[in-house]
Order: C-alpha cells, then sequence, then structure tokens
C-alpha cells in the first residue's frame, strides 16, 4: 500500500511539474488566455459555465471543501505571499486592470446584479464571526504606511478637474432619486439609535479633535478661510469707491488733487480737464465745469487740515 501511494504521489508530482513547466513558456500563456477568452466570449458556452459555477457552489459540502482549502492555503506564508505578489503583478497591468473595471461596471449596471451583492454582503455582516473577523484583518492591514498610500491615491483623482467633476454629477444625482435619500436617512437613524454606535462616534471625534495634526490641519484651513473673508470684504470697499472709475482711470479725489496741483502750476482749465478728464471730448464745456467744481470742493475739503495744523503750530 505505501508503494503504491508512494508511486501515484510521484506520478502526480511529476504532472504538477510538467504543467508548471508548460504554463512557464509565455507562447503558451499567451496563446491559452488568448484562447480561452475567445471561448468565454460565446454566449452558450458563457452561460453554460456560469450554470455549472452555480450549481458547484449550490453544494454545502463543495463549499465547505473550497473554504478550507482556501483557509489552509492562506494561512502558508509562503503561498500567501506568492499569491499576494501575483495579484500585485496582475494589477500593474493597464489591460488587464481595464477589462476588470469594464467588467465590473457592466456587471454593476444590472439591477438584479446589484440587488444580489446587496443582499449578499448585508447575509455577510450580520453573521458576528465574519463581522468581527473582517475587523480585526483591516485593523490589522491598515498600517501607517498604507494609510499614507490610501490617502495619496484618494488624492490623485480629486486632483483631476474632470474626474472630480464626474464624480460630484454621478453623486448629486445618485442622492436625488428619492429611494436612495430614504435608505440612507433609514440607515442613518437605525444606526445612530443605537447607544454603542453613539458612544464609538462620540470617541472617534474626540480622539480625531485631539490629534495634534489634524487640529493644525483645520486652524490652517480656518486661517483661509478667514482670510479670503476679510479680503472679499476690503475689495468690495474699495469697489464702492471707484464705482464710477474706467480701466486705468485715477480716484475722483486723486484726480482734483492732480487737478488742484496743475491749477496752482498756473495750467488752463482747458488744458486740466483735458488732461483730467475722460469725458472731455464728449462736452469740453461742461467737463471744465466738472473739473472747476472739483478742485474746488478738493480745496474747501483741504482747509480745515490746514487751519488745524496752523493752530498746533501756534500752541507749539
Amino acid at each position: 500500500m505505501k508503494k503504491s501511494k508512494a508511486a501515484r504521489n510521484r506520478k502526480e508530482m511529476l504532472r504538477r511539474r510538467k504543467i508548471r513547466k508548460v504554463w512557464a513558456d509565455p507562447k503558451f500563456r499567451a496563446r491559452m488566455i488568448d484562447t480561452q477568452r475567445k471561448v468565454s466570449a460565446k454566449p452558450d458556452v458563457r452561460a453554460r459555465r456560469i450554470a455549472a459555477l452555480k450549481k458547484r457552489w449550490a453544494d454545502p459540502k463543495n463549499r465547505a471543501r473550497q473554504s478550507a482549502t482556501q483557509k489552509k492555503v492562506w494561512t502558508n506564508p509562503e503561498l500567501r505571499t506568492r499569491r499576494i505578489a501575483a495579484v500585485r503583478k496582475a494589477y500593474a497591468n493597464p489591460e488587464l486592470r481595464e477589462r476588470l473595471s469594464a467588467a465590473v461596471k457592466r456587471a454593476q449596471a444590472n439591477p438584479d446584479v446589484r440587488t444580489r451583492m446587496r443582499a449578499a454582503s448585508a447575509r455577510m455582516w450580520v453573521r458576528p464571526k465574519v463581522r468581527a473577523r473582517i475587523i480585526a484583518g483591516v485593523k490589522k492591514a491598515w498600517t501607517p504606511e498604507r494609510r499614507e498610500a490610501q490617502r495619496s491615491r484618494m488624492k490623485q483623482p480629486l486632483a483631476n478637474p474632470e474626474v472630480n467633476a464626474c464624480r460630484i454629477f454621478n453623486l448629486q444625482k445618485k442622492l436625488a432619486e428619492p429611494e436612495v435619500r430614504a435608505r440612507l436617512i433609514g440607515n442613518l437613524k437605525k444606526a445612530l439609535a443605537d447607544p454603542k454606535v453613539l458612544r464609538r462616534r462620540a470617541a472617534t471625534l474626540r480622539k480625531t479633535l485631539t490629534a495634534p495634526k489634524i487640529r493644525a490641519r483645520m486652524s490652517t484651513a480656518s486661517k483661509k478661510i478667514w482670510a479670503d473673508l476679510r479680503a472679499g470684504r476690503e475689495a468690495l470697499v474699495e469697489l464702492s469707491k471707484t464705482q464710477n472709475r474706467q480701466p486705468g482711470r485715477p480716484k475722483i479725489d486723486e484726480r482734483y488733487k492732480l487737478a488742484a496741483a496743475d491749477r496752482k502750476n498756473g495750467e488752463q482749465w482747458r488744458n486740466i480737464a483735458r488732461k483730467h478728464d475722460p469725458h472731455f471730448h464728449q462736452s469740453p464745456d461742461a467737463s471744465i465745469h466738472r473739473m472747476r467744481e472739483g478742485v474746488r470742493r478738493w480745496n474747501r475739503s483741504q482747509k480745515p487740515e490746514i487751519q488745524t495744523t496752523a493752530a498746533r503750530r501756534q500752541d507749539s
């Protein structure tokens, strides 16, 4: 019995070695992948395979056997490392990523698929063991390095105006649906009704607000907002002072000040009006009259200041 078992194991080992050697050939690998794609593209073959997979996974014994095999494989450090490296290598291929993305979009466009995925996810999260295992795995994998890498990946699409605009448009379109809004509001109310959830949210908020980096970031954002607000107010004030200005035209007070200086130097009113009034060509007489009145008001506004300065000199 032992000899036959050893021979059978040796035969299986040689068979697997041959398969690995054949699949290591790039030409053979590419040819087989191309053949599989062509075969899978046929509707009848695709439907037959899907039906066979569903029938196989509906068998509890097969599900338990496959689950035990996968658990055994993923608990092996060598196999785990090799699988992760293979997945990363595969996802580094742009063609594969694009093909997977198109397949996911095609599947999620089907309402039946979305309903089935939502129901499966709800069934999975209801089970306490599965829920605890997923949360523990996420906490273990959420290292500072991975957190920073994820933050960088999230910032890349947001920095693209077209992608960000498309994301906002789709989000607004989805939130505009009454069913989606009602479901989100219902889930939020249900979650907030749980005291454990409230305590956890409060603890997370306290932890977040006490972090020095987050507080510094919030402070910087708040200062920027207030600085922009003050700058906007100052710009509005300046704009209100120069409502009747044209491009390149000085302020009215500055214009009359310059005109008063020119008049003091002995220039004629016509030359002063032509120099400082942009509407001189429309009506020279009216422009000269406006300039005279403006210079007169300017001189009158400066007299109290002159008198005050003279009084101070006498007191001193």
